[in-house]
């Protein structure tokens, strides 16, 4: 009983203590061994607690317009509600329920973590290769090479310190890295999905029947011949009424969501099997958006984003399948 006591005592006193700076000094605050060690307290993870403020408070200095970012704050914030909560008043199932969110976010957070990870370490990995390919074709010249050898070492270095199995990583992406093409590629996609954001995001939505039409293209462009599944397309994803909605400023919640679960259905079906994990995670991610009541420009910024991706992967997948029986 009085273990039981001791341990209210203490997390009574932790929460208390708990009073996280949320201004321009966040970030060195809950760096701070004293702050780590009284977070400690209270959940096995102290760091990734701490983590929540920066991602509530400073949104912008670590995340992006990804939907795993959106989510993230999302989740940091609700996490974080319960503990103002039980700072104002301590009760035992508002403390269970705090541990509860804690392990979800946590769950969360490192799949995200693994995932931001990786955005970091794919970019060096591929400067890497450029580098050993260039050692290469200096071998000859000893002083050259030695530079850029040491340019390699320093890249090896900052992967370290990221992820700790650099060996396999490297190896990994040995033969992935890409063309001078799909870099300038990527750097538009970028700039084009903050684009849409930001016209959403400002209740625009000129570019919606447009990118729905190219979305429902594209599908048709993959099933050529069966012109039952094309009209169906057509039918379900109807920019005609869509278009009417936009023009009348009514957009209707229940249409948007019942024309966006379909092309993700739709996808599930033409894509292969090693793609399904994935979708069906961005699938209930959409469906906990809307139920959430996320706005419009971050729900379909992310679903366009979503579905252009894999289609474009199923299109390429395709082509390279026609291409492997020509040969």
């Amino acid at each position: 009983m009085i273990n039981v006591y001791a341990k209210r005592w203490m997390i009574k006193t932790s929460l208390k203590n708990l009073n996280v700076d949320t201004g321009v000094n966040l970030i060195r605050y809950i760096q701070n061994n004293k702050v780590i060690r009284i977070a400690g307290r209270l959940v096995d993870e102290p760091r990734v607690l701490l983590c929540c403020y920066a991602i509530r408070h400073q949104p912008r200095t670590i995340l992006s317009l990804d939907v795993f970012d959106y989510y993230l704050r999302y989740k940091a914030r609700k996490l974080l509600e319960v503990l103002e909560a039980l700072q104002k008043k301590y009760s035992l199932g508002c403390f269970v329920l705090f541990q509860l969110r804690f392990m979800k976010f946590k769950e969360y957070f490192n799949s995200w973590k693994q995932k931001d990870m990786l955005k970091l370490c794919v970019p060096m990995v591929h400067e890497y290769w450029e580098l050993n390919a260039l050692k290469e074709k200096y071998m000859h010249l000893k002083d050259d090479y030695m530079v850029i050898h040491e340019q390699q070492e320093m890249v090896v270095h900052r992967l370290r310190r990221i992820n700790r199995n650099v060996d396999a990583l490297l190896e990994k992406y040995k033969d992935n890295a890409p063309t001078l093409e799909e870099t300038i590629a990527n750097s538009f996609y970028e700039r084009w999905i903050r684009d849409v954001y930001d016209d959403l995001n400002q209740q625009n939505y000129a570019r919606v029947v447009p990118l729905i039409k190219d979305i429902r293209d594209m599908i048709n462009e993959l099933v050529p011949n069966n012109t039952e599944y094309q009209e169906n397309v057509i039918r379900k994803l109807d920019v005609d009424l869509l278009q009417g909605m936009i023009d009348n400023t009514h957009i209707e919640g229940a249409y948007v969501f019942n024309m966006i679960m379909f092309v993700m259905q739709t996808i599930v079906e033409l894509q292969s099997a090693d793609m399904d994990q994935d979708t069906r995670m961005v699938i209930a991610l959409l469906e906990d958006m809307f139920k959430k009541q996320f706005s419009y420009a971050q729900i379909l910024t992310f679903f366009f984003q979503s579905a252009f991706q894999k289609l474009e992967l199923i299109r390429k997948r395709k082509l390279d399948f026609l291409n492997s029986l020509s040969k």
